[in-house]
């Protein structure tokens, strides 16, 4: 081993071997301990990402939601160029001018390499989101609210094991939505969705 580093806040070490490859011990043979500088006292014992409930699942589910959230800006500044402000059909047109990483597009949770979202109202509009908005809450669409409301891309499968899918709302933000309470929060949205 030629070097060795460890991280006093979260308990791993990366260590580099003699042909330079990385080598990362996710349990270390003594618990890691941050001091104070000044008087060399522990501090706190930090505690592993299992104490905190840090699993694959969270980590798949929030990489996932990020890159939706990625989508959702690349979607802004496509539609920003476009007559009456329209979306992208599809993820083809917006590469490579909008979106050059196309890994974007696949959910980190899922192996296959497949694309793992789904937009639910291409080419559409504020003007077509209101509209969904106002026949399925049936209330008029205020300036704010159905923007936090509409759904406009969906996980088609979940990632995370977690019996739920993510998804992007039209204001940019992402939420994880239960299998349980699917069809109550996504069902009528769905309904009016280009297959």
């Amino acid at each position: 081993m030629v070097l060795r580093l460890a991280n006093s806040e979260y308990e791993f070490v990366l260590s580099a071997n003699k042909d330079g490859r990385i080598v990362v011990e996710e349990e270390p043979s003594q618990k890691l301990v941050k001091y104070d500088s000044g008087t060399k006292t522990p501090i706190k014992n930090y505690p592993s990402a299992d104490d905190v409930g840090v699993t694959d699942n969270a980590r798949h589910r929030a990489s996932c939601q990020n890159n939706m959230k990625q989508l959702g800006l690349v979607f802004k500044m496509y539609a920003n160029e476009q007559i009456n402000e329209y979306i992208p059909g599809g993820f083809r047109q917006v590469y490579p001018e909008y979106l050059s990483d196309l890994n974007i597009l696949i959910c980190p949770g899922l192996r296959d390499g497949k694309v793992g979202y789904q937009i639910l109202y291409p080419a559409s509009n504020d003007g077509f989101w209101r509209e969904i908005f106002t026949k399925v809450e049936r209330l008029p669409a205020d300036e704010y609210q159905y923007q936090s409301t509409v759904p406009w891309i969906i996980e088609k499968v979940s990632c995370s094991n977690e019996k739920g899918r993510n998804v992007l709302f039209v204001d940019g933000h992402a939420e994880h939505i239960k299998d349980k309470d699917w069809d109550i929060k996504m069902g009528p949205y769905m309904e009016y969705a280009y297959n």
